[in-house]
């Protein structure tokens, strides 16, 4: 793609004592400007935005708690509504490092690493193609170390390299570089847009400078009220 065109039109989540309502987040990357962040207090939806669009968050969110959900995101003129999501009858090649990533805590990092290759029949499993894509992400050091020896900031490493290995369209960072210290985040950033210009970032951060070094485009998300007294989030 050689853009990218974001309009969530509508996002309605929650029961008879909460809701969350997001609407009107529209906003358009390029070739030149391929990242944006969303920015807003804790609350107003930035996380739920990004995993509204995989149809396994939402099978959790219905899991924990009777909810009623519904959206409808346009990307790029193509309209995805919950049916579609849930159903999984459109299958974007997108990728999601999460704040809090799952592990195998006693199975090594390459076992952690690579375990996504079950699933991608097209991608590389050689022994050649490990070694390149471990030293591409500064991981060669830790191989063979299990996942439970791991600080906060090597998982968060792992969990960024994870991501990226069906070289997807869209990949969402939410929180994940935040847990790097800047040195190692800056050095992330630009192996990132290095290696894989082709791919979109959704970024969220608490720290400023992994934004302001991602030169990325800045959403800033508000509460707003409508004349009906409905309190919804929407772009400032």
């Amino acid at each position: 793609m050689d853009k990218m065109e974001f309009n969530l039109k509508l996002l309605q989540i929650g029961n008879s004592d909460r809701e969350l309502i997001i609407k009107g987040i529209k906003f358009e990357l390029d070739r030149e400007n391929r990242i944006v962040a969303l920015i807003g207090e804790s609350g107003l939806g930035k996380t739920t935005i990004y995993k509204s669009l995989f149809s396994t968050y939402i099978s959790l969110w219905k899991k924990e708690h009777p909810i009623k959900f519904v959206c409808n995101h346009n990307i790029n003129g193509l309209e995805y509504s919950n049916e579609d999501i849930e159903k999984g009858t459109i299958k974007p090649n997108f990728g999601f490092a999460t704040q809090v990533p799952y592990f195998f805590n006693y199975k090594t990092v390459e076992d952690n690493l690579f375990y996504p290759l079950k699933w991608l029949n097209e991608v590389d499993d050689s022994k050649e193609f490990r070694k390149k894509y471990l030293n591409k992400f500064k991981l060669e050091d830790l191989q063979n170390e299990e996942m439970n020896h791991l600080s906060g900031g090597q998982r968060q490493m792992v969990n960024i390299a994870r991501v990226f290995l069906s070289n997807p369209e869209l990949v969402i960072i939410d929180e994940s570089l935040s847990n790097l210290d800047e040195s190692k985040a800056k050095e992330y950033i630009n192996l990132i847009l290095t290696n894989y210009p082709q791919t979109f970032i959704f970024l969220t951060s608490h720290r400023e400078t992994d934004i302001s070094y991602c030169k990325a485009k800045k959403i800033y998300l508000v509460k707003k009220q409508d004349e009906a007294g409905s309190v919804y989030i929407t772009m400032n």
